[in-house]
């Protein structure tokens, strides 16, 4: 039995989710209910999608793709700036402009599954079977050619893992974690600093998408003898020092919840499977 979301795939409509490039399409059926899942292609969209699509087989990185977009002022997906990763995506995962079969005229459904990382509660995808994957072939739906989607999939491929022509493997490209990873923000526009040399941090939004004037970098090993620094002359005030013990305890609380919940969720399935087992003997 088809799900409702592979359904509306099946009958050549959106399982879900709104991809730049289109208009959300509804129907009235003849009983009064709503169909829900039809797509229209925005024309001016769709040029800027082209534009993406040639700029990058032209040779034109994503993060400058971004910037040109940004600064003629043109909203990208639900409005916001445009960024790279919005750009190139994952290939794998089918994620990205220029990774989207929708373009080419094909709805995908189902290439993505979701999973509950139990330590972050955050949720992270996964690459379904082929087997599970549904395809649908929507020609009225194509604003790029096979020849251009051809052209772009081969610059991928040329440039995958690739840091000034030499080949890498994709734990290379992994930036290492620092004492403050995640944890500086700008001043000026609330984006991250994040590195952008071997020794430097500087404005993410600045540097990716141009939309902030900020563009001073700090030495990251300054910032951080700066933090320790404060931290070991300020922290030990006794207002100060009661926050500390008073968030920390909070944190340590909230992990014990955590794993307290995981041991009874382990508690549940194994008895779940005893009474299987049972059930099962005794047929």
């Amino acid at each position: 039995m088809l799900g409702e979301g592979e359904g509306r795939v099946e009958a050549g409509k959106s399982g879900g989710g709104l991809t730049y490039g289109y208009d959300v399409v509804r129907t009235t059926r003849s009983d009064g209910t709503i169909e829900v899942g039809g797509r229209s292609v925005n024309a001016a969209e769709a040029a800027v999608v082209r534009r993406i699509f040639e700029a990058y087989e032209a040779g034109m990185p994503p993060r400058k793709i971004a910037r040109m977009l940004n600064s003629e002022g043109i909203p990208g997906p639900r409005r916001r700036g445009w960024g790279a990763s919005t750009i190139h995506g994952n290939a794998v995962r089918g994620t990205g402009i220029l990774n989207n079969s929708l373009y080419v005229g094909k709805f995908v459904w189902k290439k993505l599954k979701y999973v509950k990382d139990p330590e972050t509660g955050k949720r992270r995808s996964r690459v379904n079977k082929k087997s599970v994957i549904v395809e649908k072939d929507v020609p009225e739906l194509r604003v790029i050619t096979d020849e251009l989607w051809n052209r772009v999939k081969v610059r991928q491929r040329k440039v995958s893992f690739t840091v000034t022509g030499a080949a890498k493997k994709p734990w290379d490209r992994r930036r290492p974690r620092y004492l403050l990873s995640g944890l500086v923000k700008c001043g000026s526009c609330g984006g991250g600093y994040v590195t952008i040399s071997r020794t430097h941090l500087g404005c993410a939004t600045a540097r990716n998408k141009g939309l902030c004037s900020n563009h001073r970098a700090i030495a990251r090993e300054a910032l951080e003898a700066t933090i320790i620094e404060a931290l070991k002359t300020r922290l030990m005030t006794p207002d100060l020092f009661k926050e500390f013990c008073d968030e920390f305890i909070k944190e340590v609380n909230r992990g014990g919840a955590n794993r307290s919940r995981r041991e009874r969720d382990v508690c549940r399935f194994s008895h779940q499977q005893d009474g299987y087992q049972s059930r099962a003997r005794a047929a």
